[in-house]
């Protein structure tokens, strides 16, 4: 039954990304898995999301920053992030929100998921 588990049953198995588990301290190895399996421009997206912990950047900014076609370059770059996420059983490492009518979305990085990302980075594969 849907909900069961907050009767204190246990916490079904995440399917997915969208109801996978979240990023935590101790997910280190989880995040160097994560970050050296997404394609090289997710890796410079999440880089640029990382280095800006707590700000919402728009996808037009990113990908200025990052050298891909414009928001929808960016949306595409993020393909393998949720196909990782979801082979990883893992929430997405960003928020994500819709931006203004005619502009593009806002995405973010908390400090503590950019904290483990930038340890990750610096783990050579």
């Amino acid at each position: 039954m849907f909900g069961k588990w907050l009767n204190g049953a246990d916490r079904p198995e995440p399917v997915g990304w969208r109801d996978g588990r979240g990023w935590g301290e101790s997910d280190l190895a989880d995040a160097e898995t994560f970050y050296w399996g997404v394609s090289p421009y997710a890796r410079l997206v999440l880089d640029l999301w990382a280095s800006n912990p707590g700000r919402w950047i728009s996808g037009d900014e990113t990908a200025r920053e990052v050298g891909v076609n414009g928001a929808k370059g960016v949306a595409g770059t993020l393909s393998s992030v949720g196909k990782t996420a979801d082979k990883m059983k893992r929430q997405l490492p960003f928020e994500h929100r819709e931006g203004q009518p005619g502009e593009s979305g806002m995405y973010r990085m908390s400090h503590e998921i950019s904290g483990l990302f930038l340890a990750a980075k610096r783990s050579a594969r």
